[in-house]
């Protein structure tokens, strides 16, 4: 497992641009690179033109060669070039510190599409009509 951390700020003025390319990058990574596991946008909770990016691959080479050589991402290093603060993009690399306790991180592309989560249980159910366990907590709610 590789993490790739990202911290950039962006410029007031192309706040839209950026926002609208970096979500386009972060679901084509999810959807065409089979070695993105994880690819998380977050927003500063005390400047919102600084974002954090929190980016998991199977390993490194899934991120050097796979995600690096990808056209979905040839296009964000063009957004970014035009977005973000010249000076203000700093990344980080690392591994786990203990591989050995970490779950397995499914792709969002690996669950099976007739299967559902259930909205007052976080648990996933195959069927629509079968109600999830704990179902009359939420029966307010229409299946």
């Amino acid at each position: 497992m590789f993490t790739v951390l990202v911290t950039l700020d962006v410029l007031p003025e192309r706040l839209d641009e950026f926002l609208s390319g970096i979500q386009q990058n972060a679901r084509a990574c999810l959807r065409h690179e089979a070695g993105c596991l994880r690819f998380d946008v977050h927003r500063s909770a005390e400047d919102p033109h600084r974002f954090h990016l929190y980016e998991i691959y199977r390993d490194r080479a899934a991120f050097e060669i796979e995600h690096r050589s990808a056209p979905h991402y040839a296009a964000w290093r063009d957004v970014a070039a035009r977005c973000v603060r010249p000076g203000a993009h700093v990344n980080a690399f690392a591994i786990p510190a203990f591989p050995e306790d970490l779950p397995e991180i499914p792709r969002p592309s690996r669950l099976r599409r007739r299967q559902v989560v259930a909205p007052c249980t976080d648990r996933a159910r195959t069927s629509r009509h079968t109600p999830p366990t704990g179902w009359r907590s939420c029966q307010s709610r229409s299946w």
